[in-house]
Formats: structure tokens, sequence, C-alpha cells
């Protein structure tokens, strides 16, 4: 093989598998879901709905917490089935003197009040050992129900087989900085996490503001990760159960517009998906439906922005081996795509818009922030505790 046949083959592999987790793999997922499935649907009232209980760990909540608790109160759901507890881990504003308002008020209402900042996980672990609910319901203290939302999710635990459920969280964007392409990404990833489920029984990993599990199938996260909603559902995968997504059980939370915000939100999560994927990877041998979507959805973006990186490297000898004009356009191209965050935010600052632009940077930006939080995984994550994107 000649080198620039040996630099072409290394280059068409990491843009490959790029094409393939971003283009290929969710259309296939909408191939299969067209040609074997057909719409299940809900029980019927017949199914007697289990006792559940919700769990929020806050910090810092003191602006959502109230509207949060009337709510839940607000939704169509029986209260003699309903516990709620909350976890409050340290905060710093008066999100303590709040809750114990609201406490007051609402006696189906218990809160733990911690008195060093732990981290998440650590709640959510204490929390689920003082819950009597069949059923956990994990929530944000940010995301809205609608009344209907928490029934249409929990009904799906008729079926002996199901082990977890997400939700449907609808993203509101304000139409500024970069919260229309932060709404379209987690609306395409709503619509895959769907096909999962629905397609495999799949679904890797819910959007951690709005799921629930049955409480015998939870597992203790680790103290250290930052990634909780992750680990849950594939530790329910491991056991054998379904993981799946229901669309009409919808929530709402607003998006960040903040570059540098979801920047750091990003990053943190990438840094724990570098954790769950060590957690994980005896799921990825075992060559089924979950390793499938595992591979395909997560570990190929995961990866991502070392694909980005390599093959824009070996672009290099193409333009000086075989100097086509294809190569040096493709040269000059990823240059510029490398670039478009500095791009935009120069472009942001001088007053142009270019929406499909926007769309291009946040791309980088986000692959980026995955290159960020590989090397944060890399020097050790001591703790799970960390500051909420600010609202």
């Amino acid at each position: 093989m000649r080198s620039s046949q040996f630099f072409q083959f290394l280059f068409w592999i990491p843009v490959g598998l790029l094409f393939y987790s971003y283009i290929l793999y969710p259309l296939l997922l909408e191939i299969i879901f067209l040609v074997k499935s057909k719409s299940k649907q809900l029980p019927t009232s017949s199914f007697q709905l289990p006792t559940i209980s919700i769990l929020i760990s806050v910090f810092n909540e003191e602006k959502v917490i109230a509207e949060k608790i009337k709510n839940i109160f607000e939704c169509d759901y029986s209260k003699d089935k309903l516990e709620i507890i909350i976890g409050n881990d340290y905060s710093s504003d008066a999100t303590k003197e709040i809750l114990e308002q609201l406490r007051i008020q609402n006696p189906k209402l218990e809160t733990r009040n911690y008195e060093l900042r732990r981290g998440k996980p650590a709640v959510l672990n204490d929390l689920v050992k003082e819950a009597k609910g069949e059923i956990i319901l994990l929530t944000d203290a940010n995301i809205l129900f609608d009344k209907d939302a928490i029934k249409k999710l929990i009904a799906h635990f008729a079926y002996s087989t199901i082990g977890l459920v997400g939700g449907n969280i609808i993203n509101k964007a304000s139409g500024k900085g970069i919260s229309i392409q932060e709404k379209t990404y987690i609306s395409r990833e709503n619509r895959i996490k769907f096909l999962e489920g629905k397609n495999f029984g799949s679904m890797i990993g819910p959007f951690g503001g709005f799921y629930a599990l049955r409480k015998n199938l939870y597992q203790p996260i680790p103290e250290n990760f930052l990634v909780d909603d992750f680990f849950i559902c594939m530790n329910v995968l491991k056991q054998n159960f379904k993981s799946i997504a229901e669309p009409t059980a919808i929530a709402y939370e607003e998006v960040s517009e903040d570059w540098k915000q979801e920047y750091k939100r990003k990053a943190r999560i990438s840094a724990g998906n570098f954790q769950n994927l060590i957690d994980c990877e005896n799921l990825l041998l075992r060559f089924n439906s979950t390793s499938f979507c595992f591979f395909s959805h997560k570990v190929l973006r995961w990866l991502g922005p070392f694909f980005i990186v390599l093959a824009f490297l070996f672009t290099f000898p193409l333009v000086i081996l075989k100097g086509t004009i294809l190569y040096k356009f493709l040269f000059v191209i990823q240059s510029l795509f490398l670039l478009s965050p500095l791009i935009e935010l120069g472009l942001e600052k001088s007053g142009f818009k270019n929406s499909g632009w926007k769309f291009i940077a946040y791309f980088y930006a986000m692959n980026f922030a995955l290159l960020t939080g590989w090397f944060r995984f890399i020097k050790g994550i001591k703790s799970g505790a960390w500051t909420p994107t600010k609202r």
C-alpha cells in the first residue's frame, strides 16, 4: 500500500466513525422503529399505581425550590402513595430556611439537612436508604412536571421487565446565546433515547432531571462520580432489566444561554462519562442490543474529540503527498471549524448573527469540553460535589 493510500485510510476511519455515530446510528434507529415497532398502549386504569418516593438532592436552590414543591403536589398522583424527601447538601443560601417553611406547610414533605458538602451521589445514596416507596423517582429542583407526567412515567412499571423509565424534558429556549443550539441537541437526544428504549429496551442513560426506577434495582453510586443518572441506568441494564423513555411524560426546563456555563457543565459531564465508561466496560463485551447502543450512541461520541484531532492531523500528509484540491479544501474547512468557537465569539461581539455557523461552533465547543473532561478524568476525581449551572 502506497503511503498516500495509507494516510487516506487513516483519515477516513475517524471521519467515518463520527458520521456513523451522529448520522447513521440515529437513522438506523428510525428505520428499525418503522419496520418492527408498533405503539404499545400504556396500562389501563386497572393497574394499581405503586407507592413512589420522590427524591431530590439540592444545593443553593432558593430561587426554584418552592415552585418545585408546589408543582409536585399539583400533579395527578394519589398523595397516599407519595413520599417526598429532599436532601439539602449544605446549601450556603436560603434553601434550608425555605425548606423548613415548606415542610411545616406540607406534612408529606421530609427534609434532610447535611452539615457537610458531600455531593449529589452521597446524598442520593442516603435518601434511597430511607425511601419507603416501591419506585423511586429522581428529579432536579428546576424541573417542572405536567400534571399527568408522574402517572405516565410510573405506568410502565406494570410490566415486570421494565426497570427504569425516563421522562421527556422539553427545554425552553430564550433565543439568546446558545439556547437554541442546546435545545436542538437535547430534543434530538430525547428522540434517540426513545428509539433505543422502544426498539431494544436499552435506553442508554435518561436525562437526570426526571426519571424513575425500581428501588430494589438501585445500586449505590460511588461518591466521587460526577454523572449519577448514567451510572444508575447502566446498573439497571446490568441486572437485565429494560430501560425505556416515555415521551408523553413531559417536564420542562430552561436551557443555558451562556457559552461559558455550558462549557463547564459539558466538561464536568465528560469527566463523569469516562468514569462510567470504566465502570461499564463489561457491558460492551456482551455483544447484545445494550452493547450496540452503548457503543454507537455514547462511546463513539465520547471519543469524538480524538477523532476530530486525528482527522485533522492525517490531513497534513495527504496535502503534502497528494496535493489535490479535495484535501487542500478539507484542510481549510477543518481549520475553520476547529477555530469556529473563537470565530463565533468575534462575530457575536461585532453584532453579526448566523445561526448555521453557530451550530458548527456549538458542536466543536462541546467536543472541546469533552476533551477538557477527559483531562480532568485522567488527573483523578476525588469528589462528586459540583456547582449547578446558574439559573
